[in-house]
Order: C-alpha cells, then sequence, then structure tokens
C-alpha cells in the first residue's frame, strides 16, 4: 500500500503491478494493510475509509468510513480489528460489526498512531496521552517515567520478553522493562 493505491506481486512474479482494489473515489494514501484468517484483505487510509478486499471473488467493499483520519490498523490473534485514529481508537469485534470507539475511563480522547500485538495477546497502542494497554480484558494508560507530559507517543514495537520500543515525537526512541 502507498499514497497512491497499492501494488501486487504475484507468487514467482519479478514485477509489481496494480492491485485488484478497485473503490470510488479511488485509494489514495494507504496506511495499513492486514490479511484476516479467512483470506481478505483489510485496507486502512488515512482519510477514514476502511476497505475489505475478498480475493475469492475480487470484490472491494467499504466497510465503514471513520470519522477521524487512520494511522495504523491491526487484526489479532482473535480476529478483531483495531483502528488507531487522530480521535482514539476504534474496534471491530465481529464479522459485519462497525467499528466503535474505544472508551477507556483514565484516557482522554487522544490521537493514537501505531498498535502491536505482544505474544502474550496484549496489546499495545502508542497514543499522544501515553501507551494504552489491553490485557486480559483490562484497559490501563500508562506513562513512561523521566519522560515529559507533553510527550507524545508514535510508534510501538513489543518484544519476545515483555519489553516494548517506544518511539516518541520529540524524545526518540526508547526501550521501556
Amino acid at each position: 500500500a502507498n499514497e497512491l493505491g497499492g501494488d501486487v506481486l504475484d507468487p514467482g512474479a519479478t514485477q509489481l503491478h496494480a492491485w485488484p482494489v478497485e473503490v470510488q473515489p479511488p485509494t489514495r494514501q494507504n496506511i495499513g494493510m492486514a490479511k484476516a484468517a479467512d483470506g481478505a484483505i483489510w485496507v486502512a487510509n488515512y482519510e477514514g475509509r476502511l476497505l475489505r478486499y475478498d480475493p475469492a471473488t475480487q470484490a472491494t467493499t467499504l466497510v465503514a468510513q471513520l470519522p477521524a483520519f487512520i494511522k495504523a490498523m491491526h487484526i489479532d490473534r482473535n480476529g478483531r480489528i483495531w483502528i488507531a485514529t487522530v480521535q482514539g481508537v476504534f474496534e471491530i469485534d465481529q464479522p459485519g460489526a462497525q467499528p466503535q470507539p474505544v472508551s477507556v475511563a483514565q484516557m482522554p480522547r487522544s490521537a493514537c498512531s501505531d498498535i502491536d500485538e505482544a505474544v502474550d495477546g496484549t496489546l499495545w497502542f502508542a497514543c499522544d496521552a501515553g501507551v494504552l494497554r489491553l490485557a486480559k480484558g483490562n484497559w490501563s494508560l500508562l506513562r513512561a517515567s523521566g519522560v515529559a507530559a507533553s510527550t507524545q507517543f508514535t510508534s510501538i514495537a513489543a518484544e519476545t520478553d515483555g519489553s516494548l520500543w517506544l518511539g516518541m515525537s520529540q524524545a526518540g526512541l526508547r526501550h521501556a522493562q
């Protein structure tokens, strides 16, 4: 996926060709793609559109138009779709459902930029308000010690040992235990 749509490399091919995802208006600024267990390709683009491409039928469906710009998308091990936007996190918890905003009591509405899943299934979200964690059904908002309160978290990567790599808007990169 890229700012002009996307390309596909077929098995054994040596050249890319335009991907078959077709909707009107044409997709631009595709931020994320993920393959679901059923083989469908999900595409999120910055302008808030969430698309589902079915390779078997070659049909593209506009699943939702979110009210905010999309920054990242992730399909977790349970098949739930998580969408990070400039207005927080949205979730699709079952096939055919519409994205629902996630409400976390201790977190103000905040832009979220990245999502990762740890080996134990814990979901991590990099947000302007802090690092959001969903572990065993419980949400919590974490702040890194020694980091300015104004620091915005922009990217996140969970390590197999349970630690995190955090990208920050002004403070650079941090490895958190």
